[in-house]
């Protein structure tokens, strides 16, 4: 199975696992919410909720290779002209492996689990 398949198998994957474990293991007795209405509305919740956060966090990291070099970088390599040259050819070299990392993973899993969240509100609306 090549990096690709193994990476979209597995945001699916984690994304309906995340689903199905927060409809299931969620202590909605604990916290006094008895009713269906109740439940699913927590469970929506939940699945937005869990979305944007992966979204969020997944963005600070791909965001990482755009922003210009810090001060590590640039005292690290000499001078600007050198961190800048050392980013463009790391850039080079990751190439599609860019976004097929875990930052990568973590905003497609959010995307998947707030495409839950809307296919889940359409279909439970009463």
């Amino acid at each position: 199975m090549s990096t690709k398949a193994k990476f979209w198998v597995s945001t699916v994957s984690a994304a309906l696992l995340i689903a199905l474990l927060s409809r299931t293991l969620f202590p909605f007795s604990l916290l006094s919410f008895d009713s269906a209405e109740d439940r699913q509305r927590i469970w929506l919740l939940t699945l937005w909720t869990t979305g944007v956060m992966a979204i969020c966090f997944g963005l600070t990291g791909l965001l990482t290779s755009i922003v210009p070099p810090g001060f590590r970088e640039v005292n690290d390599a000499g001078s600007v002209a050198a961190a800048l040259e050392a980013r463009r050819e790391q850039r080079q070299q990751m190439g599609d492996s860019a976004f097929y990392n875990f930052a990568g993973w973590m905003v497609t899993t959010g995307i998947i689990l707030i495409l839950l969240y809307f296919a889940a509100w359409v279909l439970l609306r009463p």
